[in-house]
């Protein structure tokens, strides 16, 4: 089967949770399992696959697989140490195939991008901050007025980095400066299919339709539990992928 047209707008969040795992041994067979349902589910698709605890648990193994299943990668890693530390982790990435997007805090030292980009070309490094659960409340407490004035500030700090990505909920993008937006790929989490049923959240907060989301401008779509909704994690995804080649083929025609 030859992936979809599309497939690099879909971005698959494997979210697990360990919390019942008494040990790393059960942690890692729960990671193992809900891996292999994954790509099974998913094979050929091309769809991405991001991920976070789970490849963390499983290390290049993990990665590997999905390589090898003819996915492309997302590590949600949201990279934020010292730089001997970051470059230490981008040098065995480099060697994982088909690793699509890597996330780094954007508060890290800005040369940090740029050695990034060096040793990972063909990767989209993108800042991540502020995190798409967050509502005007935790700003205040944070000492900002708002969602909106901390993620204004967010975008023109990242503005001087010159990374190709940023990760955003799709609510904010309309912050966005116009430059920043024409040469961003914006990845956006928070994605919610009107016709997935899936328990509320805190990610709803900023939720959008996957349609709304190109709408405003997203370019990767980050979608977890509602691609999973009445068990047709396949079906599901191509049905979105689908009508977001309905949008945008109306758009142009």
């Amino acid at each position: 089967m030859a992936p979809h047209p599309h497939a690099n707008r879909l971005a698959y969040a494997l979210d697990v949770t360990f919390d019942n795992c008494s040990d790393f041994s059960k942690a890692f067979e729960l990671a193992t399992r809900t891996l292999e349902d994954t790509l099974k589910a998913l094979q050929g698709t091309g769809v991405i696959i991001k991920g976070n605890t789970v490849f963390r648990v499983l290390g290049g193994a993990g990665l590997m697989a999905v390589a090898a299943a003819g996915c492309k990668i997302f590590a949600d890693y949201k990279l934020f140490d010292v730089r001997s530390t970051i470059k230490n982790d981008a040098s065995w990435l480099k060697h994982i195939p088909s690793l699509e997007i890597l996330t780094v805090a954007e508060d890290v030292h800005p040369i940090v991008f740029k050695q990034l980009a060096e040793y990972l070309p063909n990767t989209i490094i993108a800042p991540i901050n502020p995190l798409t659960d967050l509502g005007d409340a935790e700003f205040r407490r944070r000492g900002e007025r708002n969602r909106s004035h901390a993620t204004k500030a967010f975008f023109e700090r990242v503005s001087e980095l010159g990374a190709r990505g940023i990760v955003c909920s799709p609510k904010d993008i309309k912050q966005m400066p116009h430059m920043l937006k024409q040469r961003q790929i914006k990845i956006c989490p928070a994605i919610r299919p009107s016709w997935a049923s899936v328990p509320s959240d805190t990610n709803a907060l900023n939720a959008l339709s996957h349609l709304d989301a190109i709408r405003a401008g997203a370019n990767v779509l980050v979608v977890g539990s509602p691609l999973r909704f009445n068990g047709n994690l396949r079906e599901n995804a191509l049905r979105l992928l689908d009508e977001v080649d309905e949008l945008l083929e109306g758009e142009r025609g």
